[in-house]
């Protein structure tokens, strides 16, 4: 009976050990996920909704930075856009309007709360990364958006007058 005790100790203590060393906090994961180092930034917020049907969901955070490092490694990364946005990261971030032929077509917001406002702010000064991670490509036209039967993107704007990252991930 002991020896069974110990071996069920055992294995609990195994599973803890292995369930704690593969959590990963958020400047670790958006490090890995936007190829750039952002461990010295503070979190101000995040909240993630992953984990619902094939781990669909929301991850949002922003990260406040104390000085202007991260701004000289986006400048150097060709990966990484000058604001404004283009129309498919507005359309992701903000929604976009077209008018043809007097009709007015919305796209957007996708990146949104649980009441449909837009997660991420506007942002005047400063440089954007979108990735589309179902193709591994940078960058997303309103089209490849509007089409999409779902959305897997990373959507990063990094405002250089607050010195934020706002960090947006969308499983659907």
């Amino acid at each position: 009976m002991k020896k069974r005790v110990a071996i069920v100790g055992l294995i609990l203590a195994l599973a803890f050990q292995v369930s704690a060393c593969s959590s990963v906090d958020f400047t670790e994961d958006v490090t890995e996920k936007i190829g750039l180092d952002v461990s010295a930034g503070k979190e101000v917020t995040v909240s993630d909704t992953h984990g619902g049907f094939h781990g669909d969901g929301t991850t949002y955070g922003v990260l406040e930075f104390s000085d202007d490092k991260l701004e000289k490694k986006i400048k150097d990364d060709e990966n990484w856009r000058k604001l404004p946005l283009d129309e498919g990261a507005e359309t992701l971030a903000h929604g976009t309007k077209r008018e043809t032929g007097g009709t007015v077509e919305s796209s957007g917001p996708y990146m949104t709360d649980d009441e449909g406002n837009a997660l991420m702010p506007k942002v005047e000064n400063g440089y954007y990364f979108l990735l589309n991670k179902q193709n591994g490509k940078i960058g997303m036209t309103r089209e490849e958006i509007k089409s999409g039967a779902s959305h897997n993107v990373i959507l990063a704007i990094y405002d250089t007058d607050k010195q934020r990252l706002y960090f947006c991930e969308e499983d659907t």
